[in-house]
């Protein structure tokens, strides 16, 4: 009796535990569940499930009630995925502009790469800035990069083009270095979810493999073809979200910002055709470095009426800010989708009514996927 006794209370002392801490703890089991950071029972079914829809664990542990209850026992039908991976160039007017946050590039220049050329790219673009005496001598100036950044060793590139000066123009080889520039490096997808609700899950996802020297409001936008209102946005699951990681020498936070349009309207702009949502990019603060950065938007559509198309055609995009001149709202903002129908290419288009803020061009990644 009395074992059975201590049992319980171990049970219940392990419990309590877990509901203050409130820690992920992730299901790995049939009979194990845990508690996300919205106090939310996720088992292993609903991680599974979820994770089939589209949803990655950080987006499951940061889960909201609402997100949890529209997506409660639907399964994924079928689901598709498209990956860009784009490195941005900026040209500065002078080599000691490059490390000054507050300096305006005078000119950037995208590229989509191949995934090898964009890590071997990647990977130099580390080690360079790493030997750079800019950043040698001021360390808290160097950039930082993603955890998961891979080294010139691990990609097996040859000692020759290591020992070279670095090449972080256009693509690998094309151009010679500029002293000059910097480069950005982050991956865009966009995934369709055909749920088992007859709904369907647009999600896109922004990872920052080096992180961005500017951090001001950046637009963050997913279009859709909807010319012939074939179908219905359900505005209860627009959701915005935007996670870090940052360190000091010892210590390291991470948080989750989430946007809703019921808690933020201010922080979206709509169409019949698309959604942008404006988010503050999280900048360093005290002794804190941000070295992980990913931001997400996503939202349900459904079948409104008659379709008139047999095909889901969405296209994801980015224009990241990189000077903080002059103010800018969402009424500022506007988003529409042309084309796309029946298999066509369509287009997302994102433009600004203020020229004199300052924003790259617009990355995009786009995809289709028969209903």
């Amino acid at each position: 009796m009395k074992k059975g006794f201590a049992k319980l209370v171990v049970a219940v002392v392990l419990l309590f535990s877990l509901l203050a801490s409130n820690s992920t703890v992730y299901a790995d089991g049939p009979k194990v569940s845990y508690i996300n950071k919205n106090g939310i029972v996720i088992t292993y079914e609903d991680q599974t499930r979820l994770e089939g829809i589209g949803f990655d664990k950080e987006d499951i542990d940061n889960m909201t009630q609402e997100e949890y209850d529209e997506n409660k026992g639907v399964y994924a039908e079928s689901t598709s995925r498209k990956e860009v991976y784009i490195k941005t160039v900026y040209t500065y007017a002078d080599e000691n502009s490059v490390s000054d946050e507050n300096a305006i590039p005078i000119s950037t220049q995208s590229y989509e790469l191949d995934e090898p050329t964009f890590e071997k790219d990647l990977a130099l673009d580390k080690l360079y800035s790493s030997k750079d005496p800019i950043y040698t001598s001021r360390p808290d100036l160097a950039p930082v990069y993603s955890s998961d950044v891979k080294d010139t060793n691990d990609l097996n590139i040859p000692s020759s083009v290591v020992a070279d000066e670095p090449n972080l123009i256009g693509i690998s080889s094309d151009s010679p270095d500029a002293k000059n520039s910097s480069s950005d490096y982050k991956t865009l997808t966009i995934d369709i979810a055909k749920k088992s609700n007859g709904k369907y899950l647009l999600k896109s996802t922004m990872k920052w493999k080096k992180m961005p020297k500017n951090r001001g409001k950046d637009l963050y936008a997913i279009g859709y073809s909807n010319s012939d209102n074939d179908y219905a946005r359900i505005n209860s699951s627009v959701v915005g979200k935007q996670h870090y990681v940052a360190y000091t020498m010892t210590k390291s936070k991470s948080d989750t910002f989430t946007y809703t349009l019921a808690d933020d309207p201010n922080t979206f702009t709509l169409s019949s055709s698309g959604v942008v949502v404006m988010q503050d990019l999280k900048n360093n603060w005290d002794n804190y470095k941000v070295a992980e950065l990913t931001q997400s938007l996503k939202f349900d559509i459904e079948v409104d009426g008659g379709i008139n198309t047999n095909w889901v055609t969405t296209e994801a995009g980015y224009k990241h800010r990189t000077a903080d001149e002059g103010s800018i709202s969402v009424s500022d903002v506007t988003v529409s989708f042309g084309g796309g129908s029946s298999g066509v290419d369509g287009s997302l288009s994102v433009t600004l009514k203020k020229d004199k803020t300052k924003y790259d061009g617009l990355y995009k990644v786009f995809w289709q996927q028969r209903r």
